[in-house]
């Protein structure tokens, strides 16, 4: 839990919801903008949730795969514990990982060489998603942080997402997904 007086220097950032009674909910954002999600919000009285921080996004990719993008193939990529894909150009997936099937349902056969906003994940074809990937190809760099629920042929599922693209080191871009928690999940 985090005090009201921690102060962090990070910029990216996701805001802490504290439920004064237990409640299942679910919270996804960052400081400009959030959601919260409380699927029996019958009987909830705003006043049970307080809004008390906000706190750094965890850092899940370890530092030797971010120094050694250009190296990143498919056997190192399936040694990782949080999903990996990686797109061309096209957004034809290149890298499919086996965390990433495990957790998304989806074989590597279903999802090689197909267009993953089309085919693979069109619940990404989005301005919030997609529209990063197309910035970041007409910037020619990118390197952000967000949140997104996924829900395409699964149940919902929202995850901390790391999109990188630096064409210096590998001319693919790299979707790192770390699920953070299953929507409904109970946090009481």
């Amino acid at each position: 839990m985090v005090s009201e007086n921690q102060h962090h220097e990070q910029t990216r950032y996701d805001a802490i919801l504290i439920l004064n009674k237990p409640r299942t909910c679910f919270f996804i954002g960052n400081k400009n903008r959030f959601v919260i999600v409380v699927p029996d919000f019958l009987g909830i009285v705003l006043s049970d949730i307080t809004l008390v921080g906000h706190r750094a996004m965890r850092a899940f990719i370890p530092p030797t795969v971010l120094e050694r993008l250009a190296e990143l193939s498919q056997s190192v990529a399936d040694k990782q514990s949080f999903g990996i894909i990686a797109l061309n150009k096209q957004a034809i997936v290149k890298i499919f990982n086996e965390t990433e099937s495990r957790l998304s349902g989806l074989s590597k056969a279903e999802v090689m060489g197909r267009n993953f906003f089309t085919e693979v994940a069109p619940c990404t074809a989005s301005r919030l998603f997609r529209g990063r990937f197309r910035q970041g190809q007409n910037d020619g760099a990118l390197d952000e942080h967000f949140y997104y629920t996924f829900t395409y042929r699964i149940r919902p599922i929202s995850a901390h997402v790391h999109m990188l693209y630096n064409p210096q080191q590998n001319p693919l871009l790299f979707i790192f997904i770390d699920r953070i928690i299953q929507l409904y999940e109970d946090l009481g």
